[in-house]
C-alpha cells in the first residue's frame, strides 16, 4: 500500500506542536481578555461580586429569600461598573466605551480611588441564585484577587487578574486535551488540528477568559477524563478520581451529575465484559467520597437558605403547558443555542453573519455523520459487545462521550420541565470540549479513507476557524470601541 504523504505518526514532535498551540492560545487569549470591557461577558459582574464578598467580608454571600433579605452587591462592584463607562449593568450598551489600558484620565481616577470593604446601599442588580453556587472557583478567584491587591494593582487591574486565572485554567486544559489525544493514539497531525479547533472557536475564546466557574469545570472534567483513559486497571487511582469528582461537585452540580452517572454506567458495563477492569465496589466507594464533597455545600445552602424557594418564577407564565415549552425549546435552539454555541458574544448580543453559523453547523453535522459511519463499520465487522471486549481501548471513547450525552439529556430535560431559557445556551456544553473536538475533527479524518483528502478537510476546517476567529474579534472591537 502506498504510504500517505502526510505524517500521522503519533509521536512525531508532539511537544513542539503543543508548545506552538500554547503560545498561540496565550497571545490570542490576552487579546480577547483585553477586548471585552469589564463585566461585559454573561453574569461576569455577579461572579466577580461573589469573589469580592469572599475576599472583603470573609463569608459566602447570601441569597435573598421571601423571609430574609440577602446580601447586596459590594460597593466596589458598583464602582467598577461606573469606571467601565457603564452607569449600571446593561446587556446591550448603546454607547461606545474607552479601552481601559489607553485612557489616562481613567487610570488616574482608578489610582485615586478610595477602596471600601462595604456593600452598596442600593442593589444595582438582583440577588440571584448565583450566590448559592458551589464555591471552588470563587475561592481560587479570591486568591488571585488577593495576590493582585498585594502587588499594588488598582481595582480594575485586579479584575483582569481574575480573568487571567481563567486564561491559565484554559492553558492547562489544552495540555490535558493533548495528553488525552496521545493516550487515545490520535495521530500528531490530527492532534494539531484538534487543538487549533479549540483555540480558534470564537465562543470558547470568550468563555476561557471570562470570570465564571465553567472554565474550572472544563479543567476538572479533563482531569477526570485523563485519569480514566491513562490508568492501568490493576492500579486504578480511585481516591484521586473521588477527589477530582468531588472538586467538580464543588464547582458545578450539573457537570458532577453527568460525570457521576456516565462514569459509573460505563464502568459497570466494562466490568461485565472484562472482570479484570475497574472494580465496581471500589468505584462505588470513590463515588460516595465525591458525593460527600457535594453534600458539604448542599447542607450549607439548606442551612442558610431554608426559606428560599429555588424555582419561584421559573414555573409560571401565561402558558406553561408542555406543548408550549416544546415550541419554545425549538425556537431557542434555532436562535439562542445555535448561535451561542458558535459566536454570540458579550452579553449574548454581539452576533456574527448568519453564514458563519450555517457553516459551523455543517462541520458539526459532518462530525456526527462520521461517527455514525465509523460505528456502523465496527458493528458490521464484528458483534459490538465482543468487539469491546477484544478492544478495551474503545471504552476510553465511551468514558468521554457517555457523560456528555448524559449532560445533554439533563439540559434538555431541565429546559422542557422548567423553562427553556434556564439551560439553553451553547456555552454550557463547553466543559465537555474533549468529545466534541474528537467528533468534529478526528472522526471525519478517520472516516475519510483517502488520508490526503482527510488532511485537506482538516486544513480547510482550520482555515475556516481562523477566519471566524478574526472576524468575531473584529466584530467585538467594532461593537465596543469602533
Amino acid at each position: 500500500m502506498k504510504r500517505c504523504a502526510v505524517s500521522t505518526g503519533p509521536n512525531k514532535k508532539p511537544l513542539s506542536i503543543l508548545l506552538f498551540v500554547l503560545i498561540l492560545y496565550s497571545i490570542k487569549s490576552l487579546v480577547w481578555l483585553a477586548a471585552f470591557p469589564i463585566f461585559q461577558t454573561p453574569d461576569e459582574n455577579r461572579h466577580y461580586d461573589y469573589i469580592l464578598h469572599l475576599t472583603k467580608l470573609h463569608h459566602f454571600p447570601l441569597v435573598s429569600s421571601k423571609v430574609d433579605r440577602g446580601d447586596l452587591p459590594m460597593q466596589e462592584t458598583i464602582d467598577l461598573q461606573k469606571f467601565a463607562s457603564f452607569d449600571r449593568l446593561v446587556y446591550k450598551p448603546a454607547h461606545k466605551t474607552t479601552w481601559f489600558f489607553s485612557d489616562d484620565s481613567l487610570k488616574t481616577a482608578l489610582a485615586n480611588y478610595q477602596e471600601t470593604d462595604l456593600m452598596s446601599e442600593q442593589p444595582d442588580f438582583e440577588n440571584i441564585l448565583l450566590y448559592s453556587y458551589p464555591p471552588l472557583y470563587y475561592l481560587l478567584g479570591s486568591g488571585a484577587y488577593r495576590i493582585a491587591r498585594a502587588a499594588g494593582l488598582n481595582i480594575a487591574e485586579r479584575f483582569y487578574a481574575v480573568r487571567l486565572l481563567s486564561l491559565i485554567m484554559g492553558l492547562v486544559s489544552l495540555v490535558l486535551i493533548h495528553r488525552i489525544a496521545v493516550i487515545l493514539k490520535i495521530p500528531t497531525f490530527v492532534r494539531l488540528f484538534m487543538l487549533l479547533f479549540v483555540v480558534l472557536w470564537p465562543q470558547l475564546s470568550m468563555f476561557m477568559v471570562s470570570v465564571q466557574p465553567d472554565v474550572l469545570a472544563m479543567l476538572l472534567i479533563l482531569v477526570i477524563s485523563w485519569l480514566i483513559v491513562k490508568s492501568d486497571p490493576h492500579n486504578f487511582p480511585y481516591l484521586t478520581l473521588a477527589v477530582s469528582l468531588g472538586l467538580l461537585g464543588l464547582t458545578k452540580y450539573h457537570y458532577f451529575a453527568a460525570l457521576f452517572v456516565g462514569v459509573y454506567a460505563i464502568s459497570v458495563w466494562q466490568s461485565r465484559l472484562d472482570h479484570r477492569r475497574i472494580k465496581i465496589n471500589k468505584l462505588v466507594g470513590s463515588m460516595a467520597i465525591s458525593t460527600g464533597f457535594c453534600l458539604i455545600w448542599i447542607v450549607h445552602n439548606l442551612a442558610g437558605y431554608r426559606a428560599l424557594h429555588l424555582f419561584d418564577g421559573f414555573l409560571g407564565g401565561p402558558d406553561n403547558s408542555l406543548p408550549h415549552r416544546i415550541k419554545l425549546y425549538f425556537l431557542l435552539f434555532k436562535g439562542l443555542f445555535r448561535q451561542s454555541y458558535v459566536a454570540r458574544l458579550g452579553w449574548l448580543d454581539i452576533r456574527v453573519a448568519e453564514l458563519v453559523y450555517h457553516l459551523f453547523w455543517v462541520v458539526v453535522l459532518v462530525g456526527l455523520f462520521s461517527a455514525i459511519v465509523l460505528a456502523a463499520g465496527k458493528i458490521k465487522r464484528s458483534d459490538f459487545r465482543s468487539l469491546l471486549g477484544k478492544e478495551p481501548y474503545l471504552f476510553n471513547y465511551l468514558y468521554l462521550f457517555v457523560p456528555f450525552v448524559v449532560f445533554i439529556g439533563l439540559m434538555v430535560s431541565a429546559s422542557l420541565l422548567l423553562t427553556p431559557l434556564l439551560n439553553f445556551q451553547g456555552r454550557y456544553y463547553f466543559p465537555f470540549v474533549m468529545p466534541q473536538v474528537i467528533l468534529f475533527v478526528y472522526f471525519p479524518w478517520k472516516a475519510i479513507k483517502k488520508k490526503n483528502l482527510a488532511a485537506v478537510y482538516s486544513v480547510l476546517i482550520a482555515i475556516f476557524m481562523f477566519v471566524i476567529q478574526i472576524y468575531s474579534l473584529w466584530t467585538v472591537v467594532e461593537r465596543y470601541y469602533g
